[in-house]
């Protein structure tokens, strides 16, 4: 459906999105993006994001919404999130 360059986390990535047919159902998108982390040996970050294609699916400018959310760790505008206040484990 769509592929090209876009920014994450102020890094250059880029982002493939597919629909996906069944046998039975509505099917769905797929989308894989990829950037380079922003921490350490900048090793490539893989999100990928999965919706249901069907009348009670998100809308696909979701993606988009939360591509443009992802933030780099410790960026002041974070404010922590789910799982922000794990710690390692002994």
């Amino acid at each position: 459906m769509a592929a090209g360059p876009v920014a994450v986390a102020g890094r250059a990535g880029y982002y493939v999105r597919w629909r996906v047919t069944t046998a039975e159902g509505p099917g769905g998108y797929v989308q894989s993006l990829v950037f380079p982390s922003t921490v350490g040996t900048e090793a490539p970050v893989l999100v990928r994001y999965v919706f249901d294609a069907g009348q009670d699916g998100p809308p696909l400018a979701d993606m988009d919404r939360i591509t443009k959310g992802i933030r780099p760790v410790g960026d002041a505008d974070t404010g922590g999130g789910v799982g922000s206040g794990l710690g390692p484990t002994p």
